[in-house]
């Protein structure tokens, strides 16, 4: 699977949660407030895998280029095997991953290219937990948290961006992984502060990282009622996720000082 095909999958999983979130808000499932943060979250993450189509991902200035090919591919070439548990019972599981920047090494009893949408959370946790430890499974770890981040299950996903960044992440994978770990630090505990200097340090791993701007911006504004503070990052977030008509909205109202909503 090349990484095109890869951020092409997660640009089609979220345009399909934003349609998903669309019909739930129409049948009353979801309250308004929550339907609105949802929106956010999948509409940036839609600007973020055109972003990565777009090749606009900074790549890490400290890598030569032999470690910047490695570190692009988000899993090994070949297969991965693992041990899954399914039920009580025991089942080796066999992933056929294609090679992304030398396709042509694929054989044919490599399989079809590895998309992680066909597969269970549980099934990519397993081949997470057997493969840990090498060098390039930052991106699946980001894929799964993903998931868990978009379902609110914050402790799951923190557990994963946690683990994309003590593996050696590259500036995109660093950036993403400390953008959600901040919005995480402010909605799943109110830690204003913290979630301020994650969003900083993610801003430092990619300077205008649309993500982060945006939600140290809803910090500021929603968490710590500085809505003039919030203007500027909105602004500059905007840019980057011009197709979200409600980041417009919030950034009228936050010039207009009022409250957040």
């Amino acid at each position: 699977m090349s990484e095109e095909s890869f951020w092409a999958a997660r640009l089609a999983q979220a345009t399909r949660d934003l349609e998903e979130l669309a019909q739930q808000l129409a049948t009353d499932e979801i309250p308004p407030s929550t339907g609105r943060r949802l929106r956010r979250v999948y509409t940036e993450e839609i600007e973020e895998a055109r972003l990565r189509l777009a090749g606009e991902a900074p790549v890490s200035a400290d890598l030569d280029s032999s470690d910047r090919d490695s570190r692009s591919r988000f899993w090994t070439p070949g297969r991965l095997t693992v041990v899954a548990i399914l039920g009580t019972a025991a089942a080796a599981l066999v992933i056929s991953v294609g090679w992304f920047a030398r396709p042509e090494d694929r054989t044919d009893a490599d399989g079809g290219e590895f998309d992680p949408s066909q597969y269970s959370n549980e099934t990519m946790e397993a081949v997470i937990s057997a493969n840990a430890e090498h060098p390039q499974i930052n991106g699946m770890r980001l894929a799964l948290a993903g998931r868990y981040f978009r379902a609110g299950d914050f402790g799951r996903a923190f557990a994963h961006y946690r683990g994309v960044l003590e593996r050696s992440p590259t500036a995109a994978e660093e950036a993403e992984a400390l953008s959600r770990l901040g919005w995480i630090a402010w909605a799943g505990s109110g830690e204003i502060e913290l979630a301020v200097d994650t969003l900083d340090r993610a801003l430092g791993a990619w300077p205008g990282y649309p993500q982060a701007l945006y939600f140290k911006a809803i910090v500021l504004w929603c968490g710590a009622g500085k809505a003039a503070e919030a203007v500027p990052l909105l602004e500059e977030a905007s840019q980057g996720l011009s197709s979200d008509e409600t980041i417009a909205a919030e950034l009228a109202a936050a010039r207009a000082g009022e409250e957040c909503s």
